[in-house]
């Protein structure tokens, strides 16, 4: 069987019976399987240590410097990230173009943004997958924009620096959200004007300003967002995406905790479910929860606490049993309950109003900062309040408790304010020696029995724990400078 070569392709001519050669026989298996192999990708091989870093294009953090903030931000979230980044995202047709490193960044973001953004993800059931958030990538160049706006910002603030500024790169993201929201109200599309879309670009404009500072531009676009919302019929008309409307009470509840003034929403303007609290119970948790674990803490009150404070605290503190029991059963409620306790409590405490240094006055604020810290507060980040921290600190100074006040409560109040709302530098100067103090005289030893003191009031093990600990194990390593409590205490 001899076989012959032209130039191009081999050509083979085979007669008789006889086998043919090895060397023919691959030549005829290798001219089957031409095309067969086109478009198969090759595993990637993992690189070594000793690999050389990869050039410019290819998709890495876009973060300068020694340390990436949002590998960092990753690295330190409950659940790891995987190795291989990437989504139904990888393969969207923007709206607009975006560069494969902010891209990477913004994958990163979006597989932990829920825990970023909520403390108590773990116990709420979030839409993994919710197309109404994807979808407008593809045609909203504005939503788009906003996005990766605000995912370098967060980077930005995670950056470590004493006081944030939004980068170079962030800030183009920026002006081309601002150009675009302008040119679409412009246009004067009604239905484009208040789409869920451009509600969420203004909410991002008014929380990023927030976060940054600039709280006169943040409350510029609250107030913008105010307008939609109306023209949309109220908050009730959010009712279907609870998601969105969780972030829009957030932002106007944190803008009134930052300035004091009343809320631009009220309960009113939501719907007749959020004009009474929500009604939680325990019976629809795992029947494995151990009985005892139904009873509630008993918490004595001072006689002169108002009853619809009390109310307030007594639904804070159903609350924190819920969450309680279901992160040791992995149980997860569904986001309305996050929404409905948020509002009505945060609501009603806003609005409600104690005579300066009163005992009233200082659960009212104590509970408006506990609910900050597990309602609002984004992970590792204390949020930029003015109000709130002046007010309760004063009251605290101010307070008068009767000598029959109930064991512990002050010690709960100032854990409370160190927890969430009280800065480290601030809390240094006056907060831990006073701390130091009530410790002592509670004749407290161990943080294991502090802590079961604390629970006795309002507490929540996945949020307080950890910090807690920390700001015990900081008052018992530097005992020196224990003086008596302030404000006639």
């Amino acid at each position: 069987m001899p076989s012959a070569k032209r130039s191009g392709n081999p050509f083979i001519v085979s007669t008789g019976m006889e086998k043919v050669d090895s060397k023919t026989r691959r030549l005829i298996r290798s001219h089957v399987m031409l095309g067969k192999n086109v478009g198969k990708s090759q595993p990637a091989k993992r690189r070594s240590p000793k690999d050389p870093p990869k050039k410019s294009g290819d998709i890495v953090s876009s973060n300068d410097g020694p340390e990436d903030p949002l590998g960092v931000l990753v690295r330190t979230s409950r659940s790891s990230i995987p190795n291989r980044v990437g989504s139904d995202l990888s393969f969207i047709q923007f709206a607009d173009t975006v560069q494969p490193a902010t891209l990477a960044d913004l994958l990163k973001f979006t597989s932990v943004a829920k825990e970023i953004l909520f403390p108590l993800e773990s116990c709420f059931i979030f839409e993994r997958k919710d197309k109404r958030w994807f979808d407008p990538l593809t045609f909203d160049a504005a939503y788009l924009n906003a996005i990766v706006f605000s995912t370098r910002a967060y980077i930005d603030f995670m950056s470590g620096h004493k006081t944030p500024i939004i980068s170079q790169a962030a800030t183009l993201y920026f002006t081309k959200t601002i150009r675009l929201l302008r040119e679409r109200l412009l246009l004067a599309d009604e239905q484009a004007n208040v789409s869920d879309s451009t509600v969420f670009v203004i909410l991002t404009l008014a929380m990023v300003s927030h976060q940054f500072g600039g709280h006169f531009s943040a409350r510029y676009h609250l107030e913008g967002l105010h307008r939609i919302v109306t023209l949309r019929g109220g908050l009730e008309s959010f009712g279907y995406i609870p998601k969105l409307l969780i972030e829009i009470l957030r932002c106007d509840i944190g803008m009134a905790l930052h300035t004091g003034a009343k809320p631009l929403f009220s309960l009113d303007n939501i719907s007749e479910s959020f004009m009474h609290y929500p009604d939680q119970t325990l019976a629809f948790m795992p029947e494995r929860t151990p009985p005892m674990d139904l009873q509630y803490h008993h918490t004595e009150f001072p006689d002169v606490l108002d009853d619809d404070l009390t109310t307030a605290w007594k639904v804070l503190q159903r609350f924190c049993r819920m969450i309680n029991l279901a992160a040791e059963t992995k149980y997860k409620f569904p986001q309305e309950t996050l929404l409905h306790t948020m509002a009505t409590v945060m609501y009603r405490l806003l609005h409600m109003q104690f005579a300066p240094g009163s005992v009233d006055e200082a659960i009212r604020l104590g509970l408006l900062a506990f609910s900050s810290n597990i309602f609002l507060q984004l992970q590792n980040v204390k949020p930029p309040y003015i109000y709130l921290p002046n007010a309760f600190r004063c009251c605290l100074l101010e307070l008068q408790l009767p000598r029959e006040r109930p064991s512990r409560l002050l010690l709960w109040l100032l854990f409370i304010g160190a927890l969430s709302v009280f800065s480290d530098p601030d809390a240094d100067a006056w907060l831990k020696p006073w701390l130091q103090s009530e410790v002592q005289s509670s004749g407290v030893h161990s943080w294991r029995e502090l802590r079961e003191g604390l629970k006795s009031f309002l507490w929540i093990d996945i949020v307080h724990d950890k910090p807690g600990q920390r700001i015990f194990d900081s008052i018992v390593e530097n005992p020196q400078g224990l003086r008596p409590a302030l404000g006639g205490l």
